[in-house]
């Protein structure tokens, strides 16, 4: 009986322990909370939960519950990759690089065809700003990671960022297509390939990148009034019945209409078309937030314009338009 007792004891923790990884896989938080103090009440020096709640503590902004079980993990078993890893990340995200150097190596020397500790050690390294240190770890980084996956993309995207910091700029366009390959639906790297293009004065396939960037694949084809709609800058009607209500602008993708409000912020000053265009609606006795809504949607058809045609941006012609 008490054989079985123990051997029940031994099963626990690990049970609850899985169940905690495919909650936390599944991005059900709560359940893995539950799951993971359970497994930690039964044995709390289980380094794999101790991992995955300092995991968690992190998702749920409680940086003092992540470091504390990070250090309990390592203190238990030193030789946890895993553990040290995590705790060179933590204090990489939380701006401390220096004291991310030690963990991260430990974890690069436990595992040495990981990609990962030797990734964030090239990111840390570009923080305090050894360069060339950087450079080469980026590109150990890149030789170990698995050809054309997520993984990969995320270091090639980081990478081909640094490299066009430093003015290689046909360099990073190589590693951002290299992260296409890997993860099509990568924003970053397509943002990062626009960047590199238009650098290079390939401004059609810049413009092309940077709307795939913006996720809003559709500028090319649907109709001034569709588009208008879908990003959020047409005015639309709250009518009830006989009753008409004041047109407003609403809905539609806000990450999208949130640059465009920048661009439009900022092209209202400089731009002179768009300059042009604010001062005489406001001239007209408009208010100066519906006028920056017009210069908003103005941005999104002479950009869908451009997309259409593959053509840069020539102010001659948009002032004839």
């Amino acid at each position: 009986m008490i054989w079985l007792l123990a051997l029940q004891l031994a099963v626990g923790p690990a049970q609850h322990y899985e169940n905690a990884k495919q909650d936390f896989a599944q991005r059900k938080f709560s359940e893995a909370v539950s799951e993971v103090d359970t497994a930690l009440h039964e044995n709390p020096n289980m380094v794999p939960a101790l991992v995955l709640k300092a995991r968690l503590a992190m998702f749920a902004h409680r940086p003092d519950v992540a470091k504390s079980c990070l250090i309990t993990a390592i203190t238990a078993d030193p030789t946890s990759e895993e553990a040290q890893f995590f705790l060179g990340l933590f204090y990489y995200v939380q701006n401390d690089f220096k004291l991310a150097i030690s963990p991260l190596r430990t974890a690069q020397t436990l595992s040495p065809k990981s990609p990962l500790p030797v990734f964030y050690l090239a990111m840390t390294d570009e923080a305090l700003g050894d360069a060339t240190q950087a450079l080469d770890l980026y590109q150990q980084a890149d030789n170990l990671s698995p050809e054309k996956s997520l993984q990969s993309a995320s270091i090639l995207v980081a990478y081909g960022r640094f490299l066009f910091s430093m003015g290689r700029y046909n360099d990073s366009i190589e590693k951002d297509r290299r992260a296409i390959e890997g993860d099509a639906e990568s924003r970053d790297a397509h943002y990062e390939l626009a960047k590199g293009l238009d650098q290079e004065g390939d401004f059609k396939d810049a413009a092309l990148e940077g709307e795939r960037a913006l996720t809003l694949p559709e500028l090319g084809t649907l109709t001034g009034k569709q588009i208008a709609v879908l990003v959020g800058v047409a005015p639309l009607n709250r009518d009830r019945g006989t009753w008409r209500g004041k047109r407003t602008v609403w809905g539609g993708r806000a990450k999208i209409r949130a640059t465009l409000y920048m661009a439009a912020v900022v092209a209202a000053r400089f731009n002179p078309v768009i300059h042009a265009f604010y001062q005489r609606l406001c001239a007209a006795g408009k208010a100066k937030k519906v006028a920056l809504t017009a210069c908003m949607r103005k941005l999104l058809m002479i950009l869908k314009a451009m997309l259409k045609h593959r053509t840069p941006w020539r102010t001659e012609l948009v002032q004839c338009a």
